[in-house]
């Protein structure tokens, strides 16, 4: 009778000793030949490593909308993000950024199921009706970014008459952008643009639903009014974690000297009630023989749109380390790139934030060097 041969079965090709120098040497850990040039060393403590990293992508997650406070993941000697309690993930989500939550999404199927049943990341208006109904409908996805550049009258629903904004959930936003013609009519060819109504009340009650611990970017229109320091500037002080304003003007010469709160002055109180370490303000173009004063101590980053010729006075921004003139024409002026020892850009920079690196993108003492 025959016997049947029995399969062995596939094993690694591990080694115990190597020949180095015509002698054999025995190996601390085993290692594994991978091809006739290439070898594996401490192969068993590899093997281990991959296996508990594959473990990652291979975790069961609960129904997200009820997991509130149970965990991601029933093991509890799982040391993987998806085993923290949901509450947590939301918890740290919040203090990301829109890119950082999105690219949390891509990092496995369990986070993409987590950030893709909770949060939009960025909603430009208008948009499609279909989009619109699907955020305006219970559940409705937290928009993390939310950016519109028309008037509010093209905003608004056929049917009810009434704005989108309501009806979104922006608890939980991170950035947003409210800019566009929202200037009432009759008033272009004079020096005070008056925003409307219903884009001030639009702009506050945005501001008042979105949460203060999650807001870092922040883009709306100005007006040479009381209202923006009696109203707008109270509502700014909350936001603890607010790093960039941008500010909207809309004014081809200088505001009139009989108003209390406009221009510079007007920046200043509306920078000095935030925490906005970044301040960027467009369309403020004056006349040569205008100086437009600004003074704010925490700004670190300045960035301006100005007209060719303009005076820019910086008073107690002893923090500040960039500045960036944008001129009507993207050009900018010789003036800024004088020495800092002498000149305008002593005078009326540099004497009101000492700690002055860059202007206009040039190293201010490298400069100096030369």
């Amino acid at each position: 009778m025959s016997q049947r041969k029995r399969k062995r079965k596939p094993h690694p090709n591990y080694v115990n000793w190597m020949r180095e120098s015509k002698r054999l040497k025995r190996l601390s850990e085993p290692a594994e030949v991978i091809d006739e040039d290439i070898m594996m060393y401490d192969v068993i403590n590899v093997t281990t490593v991959i296996q508990e990293r594959a473990c990652i992508d291979h975790q069961p997650l609960p129904n997200i909308p009820s997991a509130t406070t149970m965990s991601l993941s029933p093991s509890q000697s799982d040391k993987s993000l998806c085993s923290l309690p949901a509450e947590i993930l939301y918890y740290l989500i919040d203090y990301l950024d829109v890119p950082d939550v999105l690219s949390l999404s891509e990092v496995n199927s369990t986070l993409k199921m987590l950030v893709d049943t909770e949060y939009y990341g960025h909603l430009m208006l208008p948009c499609k009706a279909g989009l619109l109904n699907t955020l305006t409908t219970p559940p409705r996805l937290k928009v993390l970014r939310l950016t519109t550049n028309r008037c509010f009258r093209l905003l608004l629903n056929p049917k009810t008459g009434r704005l989108p904004f309501n009806e979104l959930n922006l608890t939980h936003l991170k950035e947003l952008s409210l800019s566009g013609a929202n200037y009432k009519q009759g008033v272009s060819h004079s020096f005070d643009y008056i925003l409307k109504d219903e884009y001030i009340s639009t702009l506050l009650e945005i501001l008042q639903v979105v949460s203060a611990d999650t807001l870092t970017r922040l883009e709306f229109n100005t007006e040479n009014t009381t209202r923006m320091v009696t109203h707008v500037a109270p509502a700014l002080r909350k936001f603890r974690r607010l790093q960039r304003l941008t500010l909207h003007g809309r004014s081809s010469d200088a505001p009139r000297a009989t108003q209390p709160h406009t221009g510079g002055q007007l920046l200043t109180v509306l920078a000095n009630n935030t925490y906005a370490t970044q301040l960027e303000l467009k369309k403020y173009l004056l006349k040569e023989s205008n100086v437009l004063t600004l003074s704010c101590h925490w700004i670190r980053v300045l960035k301006v749109d100005v007209c060719k010729y303009v005076n820019i006075n910086l008073v107690n921004m002893r923090f500040l380390e960039e500045l960036v003139l944008l001129s009507a024409d993207h050009m900018t002026d010789c003036y800024c790139l004088r020495h800092p020892s002498s000149g305008n850009l002593f005078r009326n920079l540099v004497e009101g934030s000492p700690n002055l690196r860059y202007c206009n993108y040039v190293d201010l003492k490298r400069l100096e060097m030369m």
